[in-house]
């Protein structure tokens, strides 16, 4: 096969390729543009069957992400103070399966201090997306906004490599995670 498809196509070659445009990254050799072109089409209307634009509406909700992220914060912050202050058993243990290695002083301080600047950074980032939003100017998503949304939802990474049609299957979850936020902000709305 010369073009990538739905199937072999990465999320990272994705990415890139949503990113710059560069229609190039959607062959294996080299086409001609009007070929190209063609195909990458046909690629984009795969994906859009794939991924439903009010399915992604959903998952990127600014308001659910912003709380998975200050959730995700909060969950940091007892982390650092527990292992600043003591060596809890049940915290040495949510460490290790967090970062995979034993926690080791300063430097586990450090790995957790960092993910806490990059859950301060995207909360900004969503605090600024909806002051642009309120503004009345189009903000329009790229697939990377997409990812880094559905790696927050399910909370865990996903390796890039995997293709955009194995992807779906993380994004199906994080759109569950989704729902089921609105459905308990709902009924909490409900009891006040």
């Amino acid at each position: 096969m010369i073009f990538y498809s739905i199937y072999n196509l990465s999320l990272e070659r994705y990415i890139r390729l949503d990113g710059t445009k560069n229609i190039r990254l959607i062959s294996k050799i080299w086409l001609p543009k009007i070929v190209l072109l063609k195909r990458f089409k046909s690629l984009v209307n795969d994906i859009s069957k794939l991924y439903n634009q009010k399915e992604i509406k959903e998952v990127e909700d600014s308001q659910v992400m912003r709380l998975l992220f200050q959730n995700k914060l909060n969950l940091l912050q007892a982390m650092y103070l527990c292992l600043f202050l003591t060596t809890n058993e049940q915290v040495l243990k949510d460490f290790k399966e967090r970062y995979g290695v034993e926690f080791t002083g300063l430097d586990g301080l450090e790995m957790i201090k960092t993910e806490m600047d990059v859950c301060v950074s995207k909360i900004n980032a969503i605090d600024e997306r909806n002051r642009r939003k309120s503004d009345q100017d189009p903000v329009e998503s790229n697939f990377s906004e997409i990812v880094e949304s559905v790696e927050s939802a399910i909370g865990r990474p996903i390796d890039h490599r995997i293709s955009v049609y194995e992807f779906k299957a993380y994004f199906d979850r994080a759109l569950k995670t989704s729902r089921e936020y609105r459905r308990e902000k709902e009924k909490l709305k409900v009891k006040k």
